[in-house]
């Protein structure tokens, strides 16, 4: 009944680790591997006790080998994304790899002496050392999790997956700080769904969300990593480009604008095509970024008056009342 219990613990702990992956629980029935070697554990064990040896070593022995096999097959489920696994999922991943040498070394001391009372206490340690590993590293991984969930939603918008407002300054800052260093520089992309109004009060709220989405989803495919994209508010986007110069900026928003006219929005109302506009501006690194955000939407602004549907770069002679 303990070698039921044992693996069946290892099991669920397993099963914890692939639900991970997906919205549903992992059922540990449907999981062949260890439902095989539980089975097989158990009844080998069971035959050994009535049949050939009652040896509490022998059993033991075979009990080990199952555990570590199916600790193996954990790995490989920890980080939900093998090529950035977090702090938390190196731990636990690690955690898992010291069970497995603890329970090996089990066998290195059955080598050594025969003697059961010896084997036993060790066997005790063992099995004390890696609840406490898998336990307290399990438990670290969950928090680090949580913490990270309640940042991203902190700091993200929730219906694009974009920057929210309040990171996005934080994020600009640090590229600011950055520039001033190294003397690069930065341009300001501001984006506006143009006639948004009509599309929500013609197709409805959710209609006008799947826009949004489908707008940031272009907007994410055709920028770097090291761009900050961030929603502004409503339909509006922004976005800081560090090294880069406004004919760069220029050429980014017109094959951002250029995806999102041709683009066809299927709904399950009716299919649905928008356009946007684009304002630019240089960011000067001597000047609050709250001037190149405002001069970037001057420009935006001029490019709604000029008939929407284009990018325009902000000049002096532009009005900032206008």
């Amino acid at each position: 009944m303990n070698d039921f219990l044992y693996i069946l613990a290892v099991v669920y702990l397993k099963s914890a680790f692939i639900s991970r992956h997906s919205d549903k629980s992992a059922n540990i029935l449907l999981d062949k591997i260890s439902l095989s070697l539980l089975v097989l554990t158990i009844g080998v064990n069971q035959y050994l006790f009535y049949f050939i040896d009652s040896s509490q070593l022998a059993r033991v022995f075979i009990l080990n080998i199952s555990i570590i096999l199916i600790t193996l097959s954990i790995i490989k489920h920890v980080p939900l994304d093998k090529n950035r696994p977090s702090f938390g999922e190196k731990l636990a991943t690690l955690a898992l790899k010291l069970s497995i040498l603890l329970i090996s070394m089990l066998f290195v001391t059955l080598s050594f002496t025969s003697d059961p009372f010896n084997f036993l206490s060790a066997l005790t340690v063992v099995v004390a050392v890696n609840t406490l590993l898998l336990f307290g590293s399990t438990l670290t991984m969950f928090l680090s999790e949580i913490s990270d969930m309640y940042h991203k939603e902190s700091s993200v918008d929730f219906l694009t997956g974009l920057l929210n407002r309040r990171q996005f300054y934080d994020s600009s800052e640090t590229i600011i700080n950055l520039a001033k260093r190294q003397n690069f520089e930065i341009s300001l992309m501001m984006c506006d769904l143009d006639n948004f109004k009509f599309i929500n009060d013609t197709f409805g709220h959710d209609v006008g969300d799947q826009v949004i989405k489908d707008c940031a989803s272009i907007i994410k495919d055709a920028t770097r990593d090291t761009d900050i994209t961030a929603r502004f508010g409503g339909e509006e986007f922004c976005l800081v480009l560090p090294y880069t110069d406004i004919k760069g900026a220029g050429e980014l928003a017109e094959r951002i604008r250029s995806r999102i006219s041709e683009s066809l929005l299927k709904t399950h109302i009716c299919d649905v095509r928008y356009t946007a506009s684009f304002g630019l501006s240089t960011l000067n690194l001597e000047q609050p970024l709250n001037t190149a955000i405002i001069e970037s939407d001057v420009a935006l602004y001029y490019a709604k008056e000029a008939g929407r549907n284009r990018v325009i770069q902000y000049s002096t002679d532009m009005k900032l009342d206008n």
